[in-house]
């Protein structure tokens, strides 16, 4: 969990290294250091789950009563992508509906997905 974290603080650093700083970029930096500095990580799904041929990991978090996901997609394993205020419904419909994690991550989760990414 120690190691998944730094790997997230990391990643989290690396991101938009090379894009002109902007207000819009340091408040979105500022939120995924904090989800992932002081959210709670409710789950997980690892390539071997998602068995997609895209989605390389999905973080499940919960910071300040709300749900966020932290997404790393195989061809762009240099960044996480933030989804933010996912309803529980919403989350709970990805998870258990029918369909591939592929297909159920563009109906459900993509359209929560933040102006920081």
């Amino acid at each position: 969990m120690k190691k998944q974290a730094i790997y997230i603080l990391l990643m989290l650093f690396l991101f938009d290294a090379n894009s002109q700083p902007s207000v819009i970029n340091q408040e979105c930096k500022e939120l995924r250091s904090k989800v992932s500095e002081y959210g709670v990580r409710d789950a997980a799904l690892y390539s071997y789950q998602l068995q997609s041929s895209y989605l390389e990991f999905i973080f499940f978090y919960t910071y300040n009563d709300k749900n966020y996901i932290f997404v790393s997609f195989k061809t762009d394993l240099n960044n996480l992508y933030l989804y933010c205020d996912l309803p529980i419904k919403v989350i709970e419909q990805f998870l258990a509906n029918p369909g591939t994690y592929g297909e159920k991550f563009n109906k459900y989760i993509t359209p929560y997905k933040c102006d920081c990414s």
